[in-house]
């Protein structure tokens, strides 16, 4: 291959509170860098190119982020934490240019609109395989170091990773200039919406009031805390209903409705439309735009 990608492995980490490792100085580096967050939690600045600021924000157990080559960052690990990532880098030259070069990713409109949208950091809630595929490559460098097809391995791995990678759900609550508590509030939402959620849950996670996190909600995003909630349901559900054959009843219930009628009832309330009509309007759109210009894909009925 011209320009290769080599992989860095970062094994499985297991801090604890007392650990003074913990704490890191901001740095930055010439690769890609994916860390995912097994257990625990951690809190992730940088310094954002948008706005001209250095930014905080949280990543929780099945979430993981993708660091820009030259951004400026740091982790902060305010308890114990298990994670796991890899590195990206090219023998020579830039490895942003080597994947806007690539054949493979030129075919993947999704893959292309992303690079695009790449500014700092992208956060990703992983509701498919990420975890798997990054312990696989684990594996690989421990176990088959020798082996003379690994590179091949590995270029196979690294097109199934990037697949599984636009499945996934992108956060997008990320807002500047918020408080702490709201930075917070919004991630452990966005980490925790498949559970029982409520109010008093997110108050006592953050340690204060119901009444201030209220507060915190209409001054901010003009909007209470259950509607929030739903808004982040509602918006998971329909990445699902668009990119997978998964019956309604059981995006319910993965996305924290324990009613599959009020869940159909918010659907339409936020969306004009129910879960079913969306998924006729939605499945022939751009969801499907990565296959495109393959010739030998024909679509199967649904």
């Amino acid at each position: 291959m011209t320009n290769p990608i080599r992989l860095v492995i970062f094994k499985s980490n297991n801090y604890k509170e007392s650990d003074n490792k913990r704490f890191m100085k901001m740095h930055k580096h010439s690769s890609i860098e994916i860390s995912y967050v097994i257990s625990g939690e951690l809190t992730l600045e940088f310094y954002s190119e948008e706005t001209k600021k250095t930014e905080t924000t949280y990543i929780f157990p099945q979430q993981f982020f993708i660091i820009k080559p030259n951004c400026q960052h740091r982790v902060n690990i305010p308890s114990s934490l298990m994670s796991l990532g890899l590195e990206f880098v090219v023998e020579e030259g830039n490895i942003m240019e080597h994947l806007k070069k690539s054949s493979y990713i030129a075919n993947l409109p999704l893959a292309s609109n992303l690079l695009k949208d790449f500014q700092d950091i992208l956060i990703f809630r992983d509701n498919q395989n990420v975890a798997y595929l990054l312990n696989q490559f684990k594996k690989y460098t421990e176990i088959n170091s020798g082996d003379i097809f690994l590179e091949d391995i590995y270029e196979l791995e690294l097109k199934r990773l990037l697949i599984e990678i636009l499945k996934c759900t992108k956060e997008s609550r990320f807002i500047s200039g918020q408080n702490i508590y709201m930075k917070k509030a919004i991630s452990f939402i966005e980490s925790n919406y498949t559970r029982d959620l409520n109010a008093k849950a997110v108050a006592a996670y953050l340690g204060i009031s119901e009444v201030y996190l209220q507060k915190m909600f209409r001054s901010n995003l003009n909007t209470s805390i259950s509607s929030f909630i739903n808004e982040t349901r509602v918006s998971k559900a329909k990445s699902l209903i668009a990119t997978t054959n998964f019956p309604i009843k059981k995006i319910s219930k993965d996305i924290g409705y324990n009613s599959i009628q009020a869940f159909i009832l918010n659907f339409k309330k936020l969306t004009g439309f129910t879960p079913t009509e969306y998924k006729r309007t939605e499945i022939h759109n751009d969801n499907l735009e990565f296959f495109a210009e393959n010739k030998n894909y024909h679509e199967s009925k649904i």
